[in-house]
């Protein structure tokens, strides 16, 4: 497995990822007709976007030459912790039939690496509550929920922040 920076041209992969990832996890927390009209097409635009125009931090995983999961790093994109110390892991996707292999925890470690790369001192993550694969995942890593919440703005789920 090799992980690098990705570029637009891995914003199909990066799409059909998050699409695939988000009815993998997602089902049975979040309303089935919002992972149901996820649109494809939105999706791959708005990663050529991100990736392109906006800057966005974003590596990739790849096997045999198929990108296999992303991480999206930034600052911390909140005003409740210290943008200029805190990162944050923005989201971190793999392939479900990969989930357990180990490419999470590679792309996750990459993620913090690149963090501390660009001089934050801490990391901070956005995950929703009812999502424990997810925050066990988390917490192998060392990340705890420090009591802060907020309602996600196209689900109107709860998400909880883990920091370490």
């Amino acid at each position: 497995m090799n992980i690098r920076e990705a570029t637009s041209g891995d914003a199909e992969a990066i799409a059909d990822i998050q699409i695939a990832s988000w009815r993998f996890a997602y089902r049975g927390i979040m309303d089935d007709t919002i992972l149901d009209s996820m649109d494809r097409s939105k999706k791959i635009s708005a990663w050529i976007e991100a990736i392109d125009t906006l800057g966005w931090s974003v590596f990739v995983s790849e096997a045999n030459g198929k990108i296999t999961g992303f991480i999206h790093i930034s600052e911390y994109r909140d005003s409740d912790l210290d943008t200029s110390t805190v990162g944050e892991i923005a989201s971190l996707y793999i392939s479900p039939e990969l989930v357990g292999t180990g490419v999470g925890a590679s792309l996750f470690s990459e993620g913090i690496h690149q963090l501390k790369q660009q001089g934050y001192a801490n990391v901070a993550l956005w995950v929703l509550e009812q999502n424990s694969r997810s925050i066990a995942f988390y917490e192998k890593f060392g990340f705890r929920r420090d009591g802060a919440s907020k309602t996600h703005p196209k689900t109107g789920l709860k998400e909880v922040k883990y920091v370490r």
